[in-house]
């Protein structure tokens, strides 16, 4: 698991694992949850994450260059667009951890 990306709003908190692609909401109503609560699978590497206005979760797939809506409430994934030239090429997988969206790292020569 690598989460990288948190999203809060209300008491809300939310989080994608860059590694295997699924988003969690692991605070419900300002309580943290003893069991994280699935809202998203199938992603690319997300990394950034943001509560639309609309309650549903902006998320960045970083490697594939898209920007996807997730809606929390049903697990649904729609993209909202591609061909974004976001993702860091030059990481290998998998990455150490502490990477975001335009970070890049190159192994030592």
């Amino acid at each position: 698991m690598i989460p990288i990306g948190l999203a809060a709003v209300n008491g809300n908190l939310w989080v994608s694992d860059w590694y295997t692609g699924k988003v969690w909401q692991i605070v419900v109503d300002g309580l943290p949850l003893a069991t994280p609560i699935l809202v998203g699978q199938g992603l690319t590497n997300p990394e950034g994450l943001a509560v639309d206005r609309d309650g549903s979760l902006l998320v960045v797939e970083s490697m594939a260059d898209r920007l996807s809506r997730v809606n929390p409430l049903t697990g649904q994934v729609a993209t909202v667009a591609e061909g974004l030239l976001i993702g860091a090429e030059t990481i290998p997988a998998p990455l150490p951890p502490g990477p975001s969206t335009g970070w890049q790292w190159a192994p030592p020569e």
